[in-house]
């Protein structure tokens, strides 16, 4: 039994995975104030369906791009339970690997430019030639997306929206309950699995108070 978060998103991610049975069980899920309804939704998914967090397996997580707050709650609970259920396994997962993932299931001619927008003028980038290999990942403005955009041939894919950058339109990209799954199945069946320690959120941006906050966790 696998339990799927993802709280880097709007809308909050809860998906049980019963592969033996081959059952997906899904919660109806929250947006917003994650921290508020995060640790109910996952009590009233398990207790709908009759299964103790003791039968959780593999706790799969995204670690972002997010926000701060998003991410760290995600990884503060996933710790949590850690704690108590001393043998469960770890997935984690970037949400651009999951995005790559359904975007390449088309022929692809041009390179790939996947986009989570961060602020009015920023966005959360990975860069990918059109054999999936990955190029670069990090903040980007509209200015060099435009720039980009000019020196060469890329598709542009943004997460839940689309957005016109200068001229051109993002294509949206939208993952389902099935998309993390496979991705999950796939990161198990390779033995992709982290060590506690190895947890690594990954930021879109952060306050200097945020910056100092995470350096004092990570020690």
């Amino acid at each position: 039994m696998d339990l799927i978060l993802d709280t880097t998103r709007e809308n909050l991610v809860i998906i049980l995975n019963d592969s033996k049975n081959k059952e997906l069980y899904t919660s109806g899920g929250q947006s917003s104030k994650h921290l508020v309804h995060l640790i109910p939704e996952i009590d009233k998914l398990l207790t709908q369906h009759n299964i103790s967090l003791e039968q959780i397996n593999t706790f799969c997580l995204s670690l972002g791009p997010g926000s701060f707050t998003g991410v760290r709650i995600g990884v503060s609970t996933v710790k949590s339970f850690l704690a108590v259920l001393k043998k469960t396994k770890i997935v984690g997962f970037n949400v651009f690997d999951v995005m790559a993932k359904k975007v390449f299931k088309q022929k692809l001619k041009n390179d790939v430019l996947l986009l989570i927008k961060s602020t009015s003028t920023r966005f959360y980038a990975t860069m990918l030639s059109n054999d999936n290999k990955k190029q670069f990942e990090g903040l980007l403005t509209v200015e060099e997306i435009i720039n980009l955009i000019k020196q060469r041939k890329i598709d542009l894919f943004s997460l839940n929206s689309t957005f016109l950058i200068g001229d051109t339109k993002t294509q949206e990209v939208i993952l389902d309950e099935k998309d993390y799954v496979d991705f999950v199945d796939e990161q198990k069946k390779n033995k992709n699995y982290l060590e506690e320690d190895n947890i690594r959120p990954i930021y879109m941006a952060l306050s200097q108070a945020e910056i100092e906050l995470a350096k004092r966790e990570e020690k």
